[in-house]
């Protein structure tokens, strides 16, 4: 079981709940010692958290307690967490908030980043980050509730291990760099609040209330959002991924507008939620081998996309990049002609080809079934809607890449965008698109950038010129190129 005592989480969860006893030993003799009754009050009721999850970590892994562990360990945390006020008033004299400006004022051209959007300051925005930045408490209560439903599966215990690490290295960091942010440290250099309405005023009240004047480095405000987001996205949730992503970046931009954070805060949170992402990859790897199951690229790595992420190539502003009316211009395209799409993933393209292709053919050829079911009913709705006549037939193929099921000089036109570059037989690949078109067809190749898998103009070229094709245009730029292969007359 994941929650297993021969885990390593298992000595992860130990060193943090000694790291949670120190916090609430420091920090209750502190509070015992002050006059603050809410951090006195703060004392039991740490200690209660901690005693719970101390009690969970005691027990077998085959007791009820064990899937528990995760949870009980971050409730700890966020009751313990009141008491780093009481630290930073009797055990530290001096913050480490002066480094930390004068290295975000060296990253940034002589300016902190939160110096960098004092342009941006507006009532309305106040607002919306405002907002923006109290989504917080959401995007990681709500988790953490669906975590504790799923605390028996391996994705359960997967989320809960690493919010247990993002929370173990930021309290680190708090207690290792002590730092009050930019409008506690420097109040003159950074105005304090920005101008706004009622939510600005609420949650200035809030911050004041919950300030230790220690907790900025790193930023797990913004470290935290960004892992459950990216948890999300990497792990094919969809729906998750949608609501979580414009609600993460109001959360991570409010933290520098609202002078909570340096940007050198926010950069460390990121970077710890990037490696404690790479950490439950590996966990998702290790069980698709223990379970016989094939391993896809990453979101960003290199190979074949993961059906599981598809949605991401259906975002709208992709058109912005490289649109489907760009792609067809660069075809020239006749409406008879017969097209084959090798790599259509959702049918991103392959709706505007068919319309484009009203009296022709179609024809779809992927290494994956769940990308052609997802083409297949997408194309299905939008034939639908186009009147009888204007929308090209259109068949699904399952290809593996060793032979494509279709006769000799069957196709005008085979595209593919951002799929040449996956593959690892290219030359292989080249032979057969030359066996399956027609004199005079043409093979497009199309790379984007910030694809891990992009090749340049001139390594299509050579591909090409070794598969007997001759170079027959050259689009794009920055963003999207194109090379268009001709098979020669004769060839």
């Amino acid at each position: 079981m994941p929650y297993s005592s021969r885990s390593p989480q298992r000595l992860l969860n130990r060193v943090f709940l000694l790291e949670l006893l120190l916090i609430l030993t420091l920090g209750g003799i502190a509070a015992w010692r002050g006059q603050d009754a809410l951090l006195r009050a703060a004392v039991p009721v740490g200690a209660a958290g901690w005693l719970l999850a101390l009690y969970a970590l005691t027990r077998s892994d085959q007791s009820d307690w064990a899937p528990w562990r995760g949870v009980l360990l971050f409730a700890a945390s966020w009751l313990i967490f009141p008491l780093f006020k009481a630290i930073r008033l009797f055990w530290i004299g001096t913050t480490y908030d002066a480094p930390l400006l004068a290295l975000d004022r060296a990253l940034w051209g002589g300016r902190s980043l939160p110096e960098h959007v004092f342009s941006w300051e507006a009532p309305w925005l106040s607002e919306l980050l405002s907002a923006g930045y109290f989504a917080f408490y959401f995007v990681v209560l709500l988790p953490i509730a669906w975590a504790a439903v799923k605390r028996r599966t391996p994705e359960g215990q997967r989320f809960l291990q690493g919010i247990v690490l993002m929370y173990l290295v930021g309290f680190a960091g708090y207690l290792l760099v002590p730092a009050g942010g930019p409008y506690m440290a420097f109040p003159d250099a950074f105005p304090y609040p920005p101008q706004g309405g009622p939510m600005t005023a609420f949650l200035v009240g809030l911050v004041a209330q919950g300030i230790t004047g220690m907790d900025v480095f790193p930023s797990l405000h913004s470290g935290v959002s960004v892992f459950v987001w990216g948890f999300f996205l990497s792990g094919g949730y969809r729906l998750a991924t949608l609501l979580l992503t414009p609600v993460v970046a109001a959360i991570v931009i409010a933290t520098v507008y609202l002078r909570y954070h340096y940007g050198i805060d926010v950069m460390a949170g990121i970077l710890l939620a990037a490696l404690v992402l790479w950490r439950v990859r590996a966990s998702r790897e290790k069980t698709a081998v223990e379970q016989g199951l094939p391993l896809n690229k990453s979101f960003a790595g290199k190979g074949v996309f993961p059906a599981q992420w598809a949605f991401t190539l259906l975002f709208p502003l992709r058109g912005l990049i490289f649109s489907a009316r760009e792609l067809i211009r660069r075809l020239d395209l006749r409406e008879t002609m017969d097209v084959l799409e090798v790599g259509p993933g959702p049918g991103y393209f392959s709706i505007p080809l068919a319309r484009a292709l009203s009296r022709g053919r179609l024809v779809l050829a992927d290494i994956q079934q769940e990308m052609l079911d997802r083409a297949r009913r997408r194309i299905g709705r939008a034939a639908q809607k186009q009147p009888h006549g204007s929308f090209a037939a259109v068949d699904y193929h399952r290809c593996d890449g060793a032979a494509f099921p279709f006769a000799d000089a069957s196709f005008d036109r085979i595209v593919l965008v951002a799929v040449i570059g996956e593959v690892d037989r290219q030359a292989h690949y080249l032979r057969e698109f030359h066996r399956l078109l027609r004199q005079g067809g043409v093979l497009s190749l199309t790379e984007l950038a910030g694809d891990p898998d992009h090749l340049s103009i001139d390594a299509l070229l050579a591909l090409g010129a070794a598969g007997g094709f001759v170079p027959d245009g050259q689009f794009g730029g920055k963003w999207s190129h194109t090379v268009n292969l001709r098979k020669a007359p004769g060839a």
